[in-house]
């Protein structure tokens, strides 16, 4: 008996984009509701091949479960925590692309 089965996974579907905006996020002070309508409302200055890829994933997703974007921006990333449990000192760029 073989112990050692590989299973095959599909390949999510990749888009890739270099020309992301960047796209200030509403502050969370007025609630979780106007702040998820802001996100969709800001959806449209996404790049056109991304928005068109992530429509076409809630109306029908890929095979596979997942997107995958590239090229989203990530601020400044900053130098790695001496331990697990300590903040990091960071923008919130990555956080809340897309």
């Amino acid at each position: 008996m073989q112990l050692n089965t590989l299973t095959h996974h599909q390949r999510p579907k990749i888009v890739e984009s270099a020309d992301w905006p960047l796209i200030f996020a509403p502050p969370l002070t007025g609630g979780l509701e106007p702040f998820v309508r802001a996100a969709g409302h800001a959806t449209r200055l996404l790049p056109a091949a991304i928005h068109d890829a992530l429509v076409d994933f809630a109306d029908e997703p890929d095979h596979s479960g997942a997107l995958l974007l590239r090229g989203l921006p990530i601020g400044q990333l900053p130098p790695t925590p001496p331990t697990p449990t300590t903040p990091a000192a960071k923008d919130s760029i990555s956080e809340l692309s897309c």
